[in-house]
């Protein structure tokens, strides 16, 4: 059984990595309050072992200390000044007044960071329901360090079957205006894939990059991120365009149509959507409320496609 986490430990302790500082806060504080926005809070394993997960532009041979409470640190024995070098990927002892904890540290090698702070301090609502959406800031930090994006933004829950599925959730991510991000194409559309599916984390990434050597008429572009989410370590995502008919990406026209697969689960009320053999919904997302007449003119389409594509048919198109 997991064991309670220290309050101590986890209120005193944060790393600060836009200066690369260890800023240790009083015990009585509450979490939230005290953590600023870009800081890295410590994760705790099963076993008790607290974890660092720093992004890959933390120098960890020059981290600050600012020690706020009277308290005394020390890491295996030593004394917690005003700087600290750490060794990743090793077990030390930390010592926080009478607490005696293990603590490592570990580094990402060559990713940008992404920085989500809601408006809650977590993501509980976010994830409580798909169609939820909260305010957030989010920065965006290269691998030198360099801040490339601070903006107000909203998240909301991304996927079907996965969403439900899985802990780790992709996010929709929505600008007031468009952005461009980490070299891509502007848009206020941006969405943070979780890859729950796939323990590689690239199969994603590598379709997107073989459709766009393919010259397709649109491919969306995605670039892997370490993503911190109110200053918890959240794992690695594809920073993706979201596809979605507009101008700059899929540009339909009114012969066009553009759906996506889902459960039934997942499908609304108001949703224009139609069962295909293999059990899954298509849900119409281009042309918006279509007329009868279209529905069904796509649905006999979807459902030509999908009854080819499962007997293995030689007369396969594109539509």
């Amino acid at each position: 059984m997991k064991r309670l986490i220290p309050l101590a430990i986890i209120t005193a302790i944060c790393l600060a990595i836009a200066g690369y500082v260890i800023r240790v806060y009083e015990d009585s504080r509450p979490i939230v309050d005290s953590i600023v926005f870009d800081s890295v809070k410590p994760w705790q394993s099963e076993d008790g072992t607290f974890y660092v997960f720093l992004p890959s532009f933390a120098d960890t041979n020059n981290l600050s200390v600012e020690n706020k409470t009277r308290k005394k640190i020390t890491i295996d024995g030593g004394a917690v000044e005003e700087t600290l070098k750490v060794d990743l990927n090793e077990k030390h002892d930390i010592v926080f007044g009478k607490q005696r904890e293990h603590i490592v540290f570990m580094k990402s090698a060559n990713l940008p960071a992404v920085f989500i702070d809601t408006d809650s301090g977590n993501m509980d609502y976010v994830n409580k329901e798909k169609g939820n959406k909260e305010s957030a800031e989010a920065v965006i930090i290269d691998t030198a360090g360099k801040t490339v994006l601070s903006e107000k933004i909203s998240v909301s829950g991304h996927g079907n079957g996965a969403w439900l599925r899985f802990k780790k959730k992709s996010i929709n991510v929505a600008f007031k205006e468009p952005v461009s991000v980490l070299g891509m194409n502007p848009s206020r559309n941006w969405v943070l894939l979780s890859n729950s599916v796939e323990a590689t984390n690239i199969r994603t990434k590598l379709v997107y990059d073989f459709a766009s050597k393919a010259r397709l008429r649109w491919t969306p572009r995605g670039e892997p991120a370490d993503v911190y989410l109110n200053g918890e370590y959240a794992g690695l995502y594809l920073l993706a365009e979201r596809i979605e008919a507009a101008p700059s990406k899929i540009n339909l026209s009114d012969k066009d149509f553009l759906g996506q697969l889902k459960s039934k689960t997942m499908i609304g009320k108001n949703d224009a959507a139609f069962l295909i053999d293999g059990g899954s919904y298509f849900e119409i997302k281009f042309p918006v409320n279509p007329s009868e007449r279209r529905l069904s003119e796509i649905e006999k389409s979807v459902k030509d496609a999908s009854r080819a594509i499962l007997n293995n048919s030689d007369n396969l198109f594109d539509i």
